[in-house]
């Protein structure tokens, strides 16, 4: 998720945004605590593309992840950034999440 490994994933996710409504999900399974540079980069990039990124869903086993992530979701909320975050503690939510959201916003 640090800034300077996203281009690749920035690519695509433009690419994508111009076909309709994008929820991410991220699986982070190697990290314990969140570099300040991660949500910092990502609350540009969320301000910018929302709300046609519509959706944020991290999975982590780490508490200190999925806490980094709830603060990122209220965060959002401050700047006022239509953005949907969850936290998840297992894989298999956080993509039932993101595909249900997913089509709630395709049926808009």
């Amino acid at each position: 998720m640090r800034p300077q490994r996203q281009a690749a994933l920035r690519a695509v996710l433009d690419e994508q945004l111009k076909a309709g409504p994008v929820v991410l999900a991220f699986c982070v399974w190697k990290v314990v605590v969140v570099d300040p540079s991660v949500p910092a980069y990502w609350l540009q990039v969320t301000r910018r593309l929302a709300p046609r990124l519509c959706g944020l869903a991290i999975a982590s086993p780490s508490m200190g992840v999925r806490a980094a992530a709830r603060g990122f979701s209220v965060a959002t909320v401050l700047r006022q950034v239509e953005l949907d975050v969850r936290a998840f503690a297992r894989e298999d939510e956080a993509l039932d999440w993101a595909k249900a959201r997913r089509r709630a916003q395709a049926g808009r």
